[in-house]
């Protein structure tokens, strides 16, 4: 799971990397060349990072490359100037790495790549590198929308995985369970840190529709919705209007309800 994030300070893909971390509330940080270099000037303060002792731009390349458990380069093909360089400098000194290319492949499908690459090679730094705005402008915009997708499905991984919500309230037995959707909301909300709730709110009906079937099969089992959780199964079914619900659905009824609390309840406290 991604603990920090980390990048060049440059424009474009390296911005949008620690400008996504903020607004996330990520710690964040990376090198930068000497003076805090840019081609829009000197990088502002606010960015938490360190000067290399030269202004050329491999310096910092390569002590981020080192620094991290692993490299996401985001751009078109083919690979040029600094973008190559990474790849030359990962590849150099094997350490993990991936190249997406979302104007190709589409957003979504390459956050679900960057994630299961994620989880597969344990990264929590991550080095986040790419095209100067100047070189590809559209890529700012795309990789915030990249990286927060990435969030939201490592969020739902840990929750929905071992040690997170559906091993947390199984292990309480049948008694434990909640018996209606309102308290299933509510034990959900208990089980988000007030970043990811906040994170959760702020997405849009299209995002949620993506993130939320990453958590069917772990509350599901949480709350035993396949396995004899009858007093929820039927407050579900009330909800829905659908006597013949089955347990997806019903895991579907009780996120959509735990999204909306969190739109009424969380959405003005979203970072800006």
């Amino acid at each position: 799971m991604i603990l920090k994030i980390i990048s060049g300070g440059q424009t474009g893909v390296d911005r949008a990397a620690l400008d996504t971390a903020i607004k996330l509330e990520l710690p964040h940080g990376g090198w930068v060349p000497r003076g805090r270099k840019t081609e829009d000037g000197r990088l502002p303060d606010r960015y938490e990072v360190q000067e290399v002792t030269s202004s050329d731009y491999r310096e910092r390349t390569e002590r981020n490359v080192l620094d991290a458990d692993g490299t996401l380069i985001i751009s078109p093909e083919p690979l040029t100037g600094g973008t190559a360089f990474t790849r030359h400098l990962v590849e150099r000194y094997e350490k993990p790495w991936l190249h997406v290319d979302p104007m190709a492949a589409g957003e979504f499908a390459c956050a679900r790549a960057i994630s299961e690459w994620v989880q597969q090679a344990g990264i929590e730094v991550l080095n986040v590198a790419g095209p100067r705005g100047s070189k590809a402008p559209e890529l700012y915009t795309i990789t915030c929308r990249l990286l927060e997708s990435l969030f939201y499905l490592d969020m739902m991984q840990a929750t929905s995985g071992p040690g997170g919500f559906s091993t947390t309230w199984a292990r309480a037995g049948e008694a434990g369970l909640p018996a209606t959707v309102a308290d299933a909301v509510e034990r959900l909300v208990s089980d988000f840190s007030l970043r990811e709730r906040t994170a959760i709110a702020g997405t849009s009906d299209h995002e949620w529709r993506q993130y939320r079937s990453r958590m069917v099969d772990g509350l599901k089992r949480a709350f035993y919705l396949d396995r004899g959780n009858q007093a929820l199964m039927a407050d579900c079914r009330e909800i829905a209007g659908k006597p013949a619900l089955d347990a997806d659905d019903a895991a579907v009824v009780v996120l959509d309800m735990f999204w909306k609390e969190l739109r009424r309840t969380h959405l003005l406290r979203r970072v800006k």
